[in-house]
């Protein structure tokens, strides 16, 4: 009689379980749901482009954007101050946004976050952005050795430690520098 009596307790107990399990698709929703994690648009580059940011862009329409903030600063070019926003996007540095009469006129990227369609970003080493755009040629300017490539138009990819007296992309490939910055610079007209 002892078995009978111990199963007679046990059943309220089985029920109230079975109750208040729930069933496998339910369960597995609520799986789901516990794995899922926000997720965050890769800023993207292109000739024209940092994300929402464009060249052209007046000051008031950069500054409503919602995905990023800005600050005014300036940055110095060859001498002369120039007004810019300092892009940020959770609270972290992206790049910095030129302007000339309120316009954005070119945007410099310091982060390796944003990645052109390619996945060349801040950080990669010659090497690694001569695979993903191809043979490169080289330009200076404001004190920087810097490449550009055919299928990359309106970008610049800037290096740091890069030998002053580079001038051929095959010797940026022989030192294998990484890119300490991106500029947007467009297409031109």
């Amino acid at each position: 009689m002892r078995p009978l009596l111990r199963l007679f307790w046990l059943l309220p107990l089985v029920t109230v379980a079975c109750m208040r399990s729930k069933n496998g698709a339910e369960a597995e929703q609520d799986a789901a749901a516990a794995e899922e994690v926000p997720v965050v648009e890769t800023l993207s580059i292109s000739a024209e482009t940092l994300g929402p940011v464009r060249l052209g862009m007046s000051k008031t329409e950069i500054e409503s954007i919602e995905t990023m903030t800005f600050t005014p600063t300036e940055v110095e070019l060859e001498g002369q101050k120039t007004p810019a926003l300092r892009a940020m996007r959770d609270g972290k540095p992206i790049g910095t946004v030129e302007l000339q009469n309120d316009r954005a006129t070119r945007i410099r990227i310091d982060s390796s976050e944003p990645k052109t369609s390619k996945g060349a970003h801040v950080g990669m080493t010659a090497k690694e952005l001569d695979a993903a755009h191809g043979e490169g040629k080289v330009v200076t300017g404001e004190g920087n050795v810097c490449a550009v490539f055919d299928d990359a138009q309106g970008l610049t990819f800037c290096f740091k430690n890069a030998n002053p007296d580079t001038k051929e992309f095959s010797e940026l490939l022989e030192s294998n520098p990484t890119v300490s910055e991106i500029l947007v610079v467009g297409l031109g007209e």
